[in-house]
């Protein structure tokens, strides 16, 4: 009678459980009309319209000399003087005198070209003389017919004229020789490395040092196709702002130039960049750069934080979710300059401010519009 009664209580148990059940779903309240379910997603958006903007171009580049020239003698003998300017660091100016050769020898030989130059031109004149002898002998000797070059003296004279050109070149070397003797500065500058020291004895083509030019300092900024497409028509208009890396300074620079040639491997094509600045950079500073390019549109000016992780943008169309490729344009103050599609490029976006991995095509969303002060 025990175990009878044990096993009905177990039942009875079991049933008022899920009467339990029932009434507790029955009494639950429904939504009521106007609250969102939570099944549909919240995003927070922000509208905007497409519109035309200035591009802004960035690169980087590391500041160089345009002059850099390795200095050497073009004469041979020993090093009489190193002056202070030629030592590494010095600055210098064009046309100072940096070392001396010792110029003895090449005094002499320019005196003997001097000579050589006399003498050939004394045999000249004597030979013009002679010329103009025979050809007035010639003719009072009544013999008809034309004279020879011989009886004329004309080879002669050719010769004695070839004799004095020659001179003079020699004269020319000898004097330049001389004058190479004196090694001077070729542009104002300052020195990088120095090979020569005082009583050594050089040879011709001997590299005496490594100069630098500082009056005119270039960067060469390389440029995608898509950001080359984007330069103004004439280079005169563009200014670029550059600052550097290290020291976070600040340089105006002017275009003025363009490579002819494409890198092969990034596809690369390089501006070059004039500094104008009474305090240069130096050489070797890394430096970011950014110019003004063509004007572009109709653009979507979108927060950074719009971009997904594959780089689309998501946006919501009649409470659904729809999303296309982000084609950015350029990128400034936290802001990517994208190109809408073509088929929708002129009607305004509510897009997803910060769009997650979860997103679906379609989904539908509560969209909370916030104004442009709000992000």
């Amino acid at each position: 009678m025990y175990k009878l009664t044990a096993k009905y209580s177990g039942l009875i148990a079991i049933a008022l459980s899920i009467a339990l059940v029932a009434i507790l779903v029955s009494i639950k309240p429904s939504p009521t009309k106007g609250e969102v379910s939570p099944s549909v997603l919240s995003v927070a958006t922000v509208k905007v319209e497409p519109d035309f903007y200035r591009s802004l171009i960035r690169s980087q580049g590391v500041i160089k000399p345009r002059w850099q020239t390795n200095l050497s003698s073009e004469v041979s003998g020993r090093v009489l003087k190193v002056s202070d300017q030629l030592l590494v660091g010095s600055r210098f100016k064009k046309g100072e005198v940096l070392a001396l050769i010792d110029p003895v020898r090449y005094r002499a030989a320019y005196s003997e070209a001097k000579s050589g130059l006399a003498k050939a031109e004394q045999n000249f004149r004597l030979e013009q003389q002679q010329a103009q002898s025979a050809r007035q002998e010639w003719d009072e000797s009544g013999f008809t017919g034309a004279a020879g070059d011989l009886v004329l003296r004309t080879p002669q004279l050719a010769t004695a004229k070839a004799s004095v050109e020659a001179a003079k070149l020699t004269l020319k070397l000898a004097e330049n020789d001389l004058s190479n003797a004196t090694i001077r500065a070729p542009y104002n500058g300052y020195v990088v490395s120095r090979n020569i020291n005082p009583g050594e004895f050089i040879e011709a083509g001997t590299v005496i040092a490594s100069l630098y030019s500082d009056n005119l300092m270039e960067v060469r900024l390389p440029l995608t196709s898509s950001q080359f497409s984007q330069l103004p028509s004439s280079l005169t208009e563009i200014d670029v702002n550059l600052e550097s890396t290290y020291s976070k300074e600040s340089w105006a620079g002017r275009a003025k130039r363009l490579t002819k040639v494409i890198d092969t491997n990034d596809r690369w094509r390089e501006l070059i960049v004039v500094v104008e600045s009474e305090h240069s950079p130096l050489s070797g500073e890394f430096v970011n750069a950014d110019f003004k390019g063509l004007e572009l549109g109709p653009l979507l000016k979108l927060p950074e934080s719009t971009l997904s992780r594959d780089r689309y943008i998501w946006h919501v169309v009649e409470g659904r979710l729809r999303s296309f490729p982000a084609k950015i344009q350029f990128s400034e103050d936290a802001h990517v300059f994208v190109l809408p599609p073509q088929e929708i490029a002129k009607q305004s976006f509510e897009v997803v401010l910060s769009p997650t991995n979860s997103m679906l095509e379609g989904a539908r969303v509560n969209a909370e519009s916030l104004s442009t002060g709000e992000f």
